[in-house]
């Protein structure tokens, strides 16, 4: 399985399959459910992940955590999210790209094909750009200087 290509679906997506599978199959990309961010990370570090599809309305983990996570592996993230769901500006700008569920097969296949033309065009780079220096900046809680 190690560097074998693959999407990592993070969150319930089980009416999204019969449209999320044959898509796939055209780009010759497994497919990797996963029901919490640390069976992900453990995809991201065994497999040669092209991008996790979160689903923004599993209340089991925050998209901000995936989203550090998937940055720390370069992995472009894709937020999927119900028609009246919102994310806050500062995460959705962030993500690569956004689909609405229930996702129209038209749709995923441009975003796979997105995704798999970035690759062909900058191979050793990923798509994924966040800026992680302004999500790690220091807090009251957590700051960056050393204790007196």
């Amino acid at each position: 399985m190690v560097n074998q290509r693959a999407i990592v679906l993070l969150g319930d997506f089980s009416d999204n399959r019969r449209v999320i599978d044959p898509v796939a199959r055209q780009f010759e990309w497994r497919i990797e459910s996963v029901p919490d961010l640390g069976r992900m990370i453990e995809v991201c570090r065994c497999s040669s992940v092209k991008a996790v599809f979160v689903n923004t309305r599993d209340e089991r983990f925050h998209v901000k955590q995936v989203r550090l996570a998937a940055a720390w592996y370069r992995v472009p993230l894709v937020a999927c999210m119900g028609f009246r769901d919102t994310l806050p500006d500062r995460e959705l700008e962030a993500c690569y790209h956004s689909l609405r569920l229930p996702i129209h097969p038209g749709e995923f296949r441009q975003c796979l094909g997105f995704l798999s033309q970035a690759e062909r065009s900058h191979p050793a780079a990923s798509p994924l750009r966040p800026n992680i220096v302004r999500d790690l900046a220091p807090t009251a809680a957590f700051p960056l200087h050393a204790h007196r």
